[in-house]
């Protein structure tokens, strides 16, 4: 009986160490997850669409990544789903910045700036799928987290995205 007590003990110690450190954080409710989302949505501008800047959309995704981290139940669904979303308009976004100064007559295709661009619109096109994925995934009551016409919108991307992902390939 007194093992127990000791192994138990240890356990409490352990985990609250493990906390204190960082190595371990509870799980937000969904409610304060939810409420966390619409939060980072405000602060970055993104509350009906997504910003065209690059620097924004990296920090907001960054701060979706760890606040996916930190939720759980329904709303880490959500949560990775507008994780997944803003990840491929980021890198559609950045494909489209990036192949903006090529020459697509004469693209070079082991040139860094078009190994880049294949790079980011491959990344956009595995974000997208894993959003449509997702979106597909979730129940009405975690779709009415989603912004309005939101896979509408994913799909328009990927839309974009298969062409000029189709466009690199046929190129090189």
């Amino acid at each position: 009986m007194n093992t127990n007590k000791t192994i138990l003990v240890v356990l409490v110690l352990t985990f609250s160490l493990m906390m204190l450190l960082g190595c371990t954080t509870p799980v937000m409710t969904d409610k304060e997850s939810f409420s966390k989302l619409t939060q980072l949505q405000q602060k970055y501008f993104v509350v009906n669409g997504y910003s065209s800047n690059l620097t924004t959309m990296n920090d907001y995704i960054s701060q979706l990544a760890l606040l996916r981290a930190k939720s759980g139940g329904e709303s880490a669904k959500v949560i990775e789903t507008e994780l997944y979303s803003a990840e491929a308009f980021y890198y559609l976004n950045k494909t489209i910045v990036d192949s903006a100064p090529l020459n697509s007559k004469q693209i070079k295709c082991s040139s860094n700036e078009v190994q880049n661009v294949i790079s980011s619109i491959t990344l956009a096109f595995d974000s997208s799928s894993k959003a449509v994925a997702l979106i597909n995934s979730l129940n009405s009551t975690q779709q009415s987290y989603l912004r309005v016409n939101q896979s509408e919108m994913i799909l328009g991307q990927q839309e974009e995205i298969n062409q000029i992902k189709k466009f690199f390939e046929e190129k090189c």
